[in-house]
C-alpha cells in the first residue's frame, strides 16, 4: 500500500502538531517520524482515506497477511476460558466501576465480539466500524446494532450520548486523533468514560523491531514494514496517549499496558515461542507491546 498526501507541508506532530522530529525508520515509500515534543510516533505522509478503508476490509474479509487472517474470527461467549472473553470482561468490569450508566458505543467494533459481551453484561450498546464486512458480521452473528462509517460520523450519532465509549484496536488507524477523540468526547453524558486500547512504543516490541530493523536482511525488512505500515498510523505510549486526553478535555483515571493475544494469531511454532518469550519478558518489566487508558469527561 502507497500513502499519498494530499499537500506538500512539511510533516508536523498528529497531537500536539510540533514540526519538530526524528525520523526513526525510512521505508518502502513513508517514513515513521517521533515527535520530539510529545513523543508520539507517527507516519508521513499519511495514508488516504480510501487506502485506510482498503486495509479495513482486507482486515475483516481475510484479504490481509497470514499472520492475522483469524484475528477477527467468531467467539462463543459462552466460553470463560475463551482469553479474548477473558479480556473483554476484565475491560469492562474496569469500566462498570468507572460509571453508573449502561449505555457504550464501541468505536470500531470489528466482528463485534467486545460488544457482544458488554451486550450479555447488560449494556445497551451501539457499535460502529468503517469495514462494511465486520459491521455486517457483528450484526448477522452476534445481532448487534451497528452503524458502517468512518469515524467521527457527523450525523449519526447527533442527540446521543454515552455512559462510557471504547476504542480498542482503532485509534492508531484515524489521521487525526485529536479530532476522533474530541469527538468521542463530545458523545460522553458528564461524568462518562472512554476507554481506548493501541500499540505501545515504549515497549519491549517495539525496541526489539526498531534495533533490528537496521540490519538490511529481507526477512527483517518485511518485520518492519510490517508491523510500520500506513495502516497504523500512530503509535502512541503512556506519556502522548495521556497528553491526547487531556488536550481533548478528558482526565485520566488510569492507565496500563497489556499484551496481544497470541490466540488471535496465526504463527510459526518458533515464531510463536520466541513471541511468547519476548510476552513474559516485558510483562516482568512491565514494557508490554499495549497501552490503555480510562479518561473521564
Amino acid at each position: 500500500m502507497s500513502p499519498s498526501r494530499e499537500n506538500d507541508e512539511s510533516p508536523h506532530c498528529l497531537i500536539c502538531d510540533s514540526r519538530d522530529h526524528l525520523i526513526i525508520h525510512r521505508l518502502n515509500g513513508w517514513n515513521m517520524l517521533k515527535c520530539r515534543n510529545c513523543t508520539l510516533v507517527y507516519v508521513d505522509p499519511l495514508p488516504s482515506a480510501e487506502q485506510l478503508s482498503t486495509a479495513a476490509e482486507d482486515a475483516h474479509s481475510g484479504a490481509s497477511a497470514v499472520e492475522v487472517k483469524t484475528y477477527h474470527r467468531i467467539r462463543r461467549l459462552d466460553n470463560a476460558n475463551d482469553p479474548v472473553i477473558k479480556s473483554c470482561n476484565d475491560t469492562l468490569m474496569m469500566i462498570e466501576l468507572a460509571t453508573t450508566g449502561r449505555t457504550l458505543l464501541d468505536i470500531g467494533c470489528g466482528e463485534g465480539t467486545f460488544a457482544a459481551v458488554a451486550n450479555k453484561r447488560g449494556w445497551k450498546v451501539q457499535a460502529l466500524d468503517t469495514s462494511i464486512t465486520a459491521t455486517k458480521i457483528a450484526r448477522d452473528t452476534y445481532y448487534l446494532n451497528t452503524i458502517n462509517c468512518t469515524f467521527p460520523c457527523n450525523n449519526l450519532l447527533d442527540g446521543q450520548k454515552f455512559d462510557a465509549i471504547v476504542m480498542l484496536d482503532i485509534l492508531e488507524h484515524i489521521p487525526n486523533p485529536v479530532e476522533a477523540v474530541a469527538a468521542a468526547g463530545k458523545l460522553l453524558r458528564e461524568g462518562g468514560v472512554l476507554y481506548v486500547n493501541s500499540p505501545n512504543h515504549r515497549s519491549l516490541l517495539c525496541w526489539t523491531i526498531d534495533l533490528l530493523g537496521k540490519l538490511r536482511i529481507p526477512a527483517i525488512q518485511a518485520l518492519l514494514n510490517s508491523y510500520y505500515n500506513p495502516a497504523h498510523v500512530t503509535v502512541f505510549n503512556p506519556n502522548s496517549l495521556s497528553q491526547l486526553m487531556i488536550k481533548c478535555n478528558l482526565h485520566p483515571l488510569s492507565s496500563g499496558k497489556n499484551s496481544p493475544i497470541l490466540d488471535r494469531l496465526n504463527l510459526s511454532l518458533i515464531l510463536r515461542l520466541c513471541v511468547q518469550i519476548l510476552i513474559q519478558i516485558s510483562k516482568f518489566f512491565r514494557v508490554e507491546s499495549r497501552v490503555w487508558i480510562l479518561a473521564r469527561l
